[in-house]
């Protein structure tokens, strides 16, 4: 735990915070990914050039899922390099070079790429991206003859899209370099032991194209809760995901669309939305 006093006008104010132990995820279906769209991805990581983007809004898991793609990703076999804010020092992962900027002393990210280059790496990583000439450089040489992989903060996988797209890149040369973009959220889990059942509502059923056979009832955190989840009816988290990847929104990226056309593109490509993903859990109670 940390231990912290503040002097308050009536006196001393003592905050204990209690850190709950750490959660260990090893692969990416640990985090709630479906295992079809983790063994998907994973093969995508072994492109000998290409960017794939990972993206999540503010506070929704971005940095674990970034962390356990990089651990998935064939390490021993390239030369992974990671171009990183010293101010916001990250997770080490082996056989992932770490290499830091300081804006706070006047180093750009860019700067730093410049030197990285010469020591010939194969992958780049790099993560919360807001340079946009840096965003620039790196998809340039991703359409060359490097593989990128980068975070950043997006609302889903396709408005990280039209961020990149947004920094200043040709659009045919994010649509010839885009192998895929990835979006998550994270919710939370109903509490195993005190959730509640209801039955399924009819205008649900339609909407699923289900019996009420098919799901008699769907399950709600109970008012109460229980000991096990400290009253509040929900217990953990988990992620859903949102995979873009395909011809039909290379195409899209390449035209220039607006952000709805590209979404049906990428649906057309087999991508499952947050909304639908979300739905699936649900479901499943």
């Amino acid at each position: 735990c940390r231990l912290s006093i503040r002097r308050q006008a009536a006196g001393e104010q003592v905050v204990v915070q209690i850190d709950a132990p750490a959660s260990i995820f090893k692969q990416l279906e640990d985090l709630g990914m479906p295992k079809a769209m983790a063994e998907k991805l994973v093969g995508l990581t072994r492109v000998e050039k290409g960017l794939i983007l990972v993206s999540a809004p503010p506070g929704s898991g971005l940095s674990t899922t970034f962390d356990i793609l990089l651990l998935a990703a064939d390490r021993l076999l390239r030369d992974f390099i990671s171009i990183e804010d010293a101010a916001s020092p990250t997770r080490e992962i082996q056989n992932v070079r770490p290499i830091p900027y300081d804006a706070r002393t006047g180093t750009t990210p860019l700067q730093v790429l410049e030197d990285v280059l010469q020591t010939y790496p194969n992958v780049i990583v790099t993560r919360d991206v807001a340079d946009k000439k840096f965003v620039a450089e790196l998809v340039r040489l991703s359409a060359a003859d490097k593989f990128v992989i980068m975070s950043l903060k997006a609302i889903d996988a396709t408005d990280a899209i039209a961020r990149i797209a947004a920094c200043g890149v040709p659009n045919q040369q994010l649509a010839a370099t885009l192998v895929a973009s990835l979006g998550q959220r994270l919710v939370r889990k109903l509490c195993p032991k005190c959730r509640e059942e209801y039955p399924t509502p009819p205008e649900l059923l339609a909407r699923l194209k289900l019996t009420p056979e098919q799901l008699p009832h769907l399950r709600k955190p109970s008012e109460h809760g229980c000991r096990l989840c400290g009253g509040t009816g929900y217990l953990g988290r988990t992620a859903i995901y949102e995979l873009a990847s395909g011809t039909t929104v290379r195409k899209a990226v390449a035209a220039a669309v607006d952000p709805v056309t590209l979404r049906k593109a990428a649906m057309q490509d087999g991508m499952q939305p947050l909304r639908d993903a979300g739905m699936a859990l649900v479901v499943a109670g």
